[in-house]
């Protein structure tokens, strides 16, 4: 008899340990699905071994006997009930309920059905214990077939959901544990047709092992607490940045696919923070998310990427029904505004991949300008009713020397514009030093012009409509202008003009030197 019940005694044993250790320790999220997955096993690995001991006993009573096999079977449709729903709602979370009416209904009729048998002897025996060649007994009848039928339809169902959503659900899913899963199935199917091989325990502790390895497993909690935004929901920005390298791989591959980005940046919610305390900020926060979550339905992803900003992904989608969708947001936090000390809205600004874009991170560039456009309009005290879009052609911007020429010390203060497209390119430096929003940008004069003394900008501003115009090729301007918390400094900038051909636009060109003697 110790022999026979080996299997229970090490499945009961590793079974316990993972109830109890990883609860204890805090390695897993420690969700109520699994904790009460863990249990039904036990209690299933617990009743297979009396239900064995039951079934081998002479002086053991009848009743207790068929109710513990009764028990036995309930329990695994229990475990794989569990199973199911909880795969289910990873597969259709808003389809949720017709899961549980399946199940309840399920579990309900099994209960029933057994009930009336044991009530009811004269149809058929509920249990028939037989023996196996002179060696032990096991339970068998129509309470143990249709508990084991139940319960394998439950794993079939849930290995079936696995598969048609493996896309989804990652290669963890695909490559470990469907091939994992669909032996056990075959186990658990070899089972239903022979009873005597008493695999239940066995396949049910190994569905548990599988479900802390791959649905439980502290690494992959871990994860997801570093790809969601703990506030939100959203994907984190280390979320995103992962979703572009792999959707950049995919662009190289298929450049014909349409991309649009949209950038959402709150607006005043310094103000918020400084005039109402950092909790309303956070309110604030969760509010946009909120509208984002619920009028942005046909976007791939939404991710929160900064304090106050996020980014929304369409894959496949027409501007038409993505730009709804972002109007969508401004609409309702304007609704809103009366139930607020302030008055919640974005500025979004969005780019589309088309020809002129190269790369992904070329479109996202674009958005992520068009919003900052229409975020300085806000500061401003203009709004903007619609996202604006924004076609970012860096034509002539990109190459290479000018990068090189960037680690100059001399030449650190490096600036290239194209006439044809109005695109603006500056060097790291001088974008940090004098505070621009992005290296890349259009009109690139409006966003400078602020920058210079008052008693500088027409001069400025004359001097370089004069290069555009062609009447000189390079030009010095001498001017002062802002450099962060410095003020006012000293410049030269050595301008130079270069007509472009039939294949390339005109370009200024240049460099600027600060505290120069003049």
């Amino acid at each position: 008899m110790i022999l026979l019940l080996r299997d229970e005694l090490i499945c009961f044993v590793l079974l316990a340990i993972l109830w109890y250790s990883p609860s204890k320790l805090q390695i897993i999220n420690n969700s109520k699905t699994f904790s009460r997955l863990t249990v039904f096993a036990l209690i299933h690995v617990l009743l297979a071994a009396i239900s064995v001991f039951a079934a081998n006993s002479a002086s053991f009573p009848y009743v207790p006997k068929i109710a513990f096999h009764l028990f036995f079977y309930l329990t695994a449709i229990l475990y794989e009930k569990e199973l199911f729903l909880y795969v289910f709602k990873k597969c259709y979370p808003k389809k949720a309920d017709l899961a549980y009416i399946f199940s309840f209904v399920s579990v309900l009729l099994y209960l029933v059905f057994s009930v009336v048998l044991c009530l009811f002897p004269g149809i058929t025996e509920p249990i028939v214990f037989k023996q196996l060649e002179n060696a032990f007994f096991y339970g068998s009848g129509l309470i143990t077939s249709v508990g084991h039928i139940i319960a394998l339809i439950f794993y079939v169902i849930t290995v079936c959901l696995l598969f048609s959503h493996r896309k989804e659900l990652g290669k963890n899913y695909s490559v470990s544990i469907l091939p994992f899963l669909f032996i056990l199935a075959v186990f658990g199917t070899i089972q239903a047709v022979y009873r005597p091989f008493l695999f239940t325990g066995g396949v049910i502790t190994a569905e548990t092992v599988v479900f802390f390895l791959f649905f439980e497993n502290p690494i992959y909690s871990f994860e997801k607490e570093l790809l969601t935004d703990a506030m939100t929901g959203m994907g984190s920005r280390h979320s995103y940045e992962k979703e572009i390298e792999k959707l950049e791989k995919i662009y190289r591959k298929n450049p014909s696919e349409t991309y649009l980005f949209a950038f959402c940046d709150i607006n005043r919610l310094r103000n918020v923070n400084n005039l109402y305390g950092h909790r309303k900020g956070d309110d604030y926060i969760s509010l946009v998310a909120s509208e984002l979550s619920d009028c942005l339905k046909n976007a791939h992803g939404i991710y929160r990427v900064g304090g106050d900003e996020f980014i929304a992904i369409y894959i496949g989608v027409s501007e038409e029904t993505a730009v709804a969708e972002l109007n969508a947001v401004s609409e309702n936090l304007k609704a809103k505004s009366e139930k607020y000390e302030y008055e919640p809205s974005v500025s979004i600004g969005y780019a589309t991949s088309e020809k002129n874009f190269k790369t992904l991170k070329e479109v996202i560039q674009a958005a992520d300008y068009a919003m900052y456009a229409v975020k300085n309009k806000a500061a401003a005290g203009k709004y903007y009713d619609s996202p604006r879009k924004l076609n970012f052609n860096t034509s002539g911007l990109t190459d290479k020397f000018f990068d090189a020429l960037c680690a100059s010390d001399d030449l650190k203060y490096l600036f290239v514009s194209n006439l044809e497209t109005h695109v603006s390119r500056v060097s790291p430096a001088l974008q940090k030093d004098f505070g621009f929003k992005s290296e890349f940008m259009t009109d690139f004069l409006d966003i400078w012009t602020p920058k210079l003394h008052p008693d500088d900008r027409q001069a400025f501003i004359d001097s370089v409509f004069s290069i555009t115009k062609g009447e000189n090729t390079s030009k010095n301007i001498d001017f002062s202008a802002l450099k962060g918390d410095e003020g006012y400094v000293k410049c030269r900038s050595y301008v130079f003009f270069m007509r472009g051909d039939a294949e390339n636009a005109d370009l200024i060109l240049g460099y600027m030197k600060v505290n120069d003697k003049l």
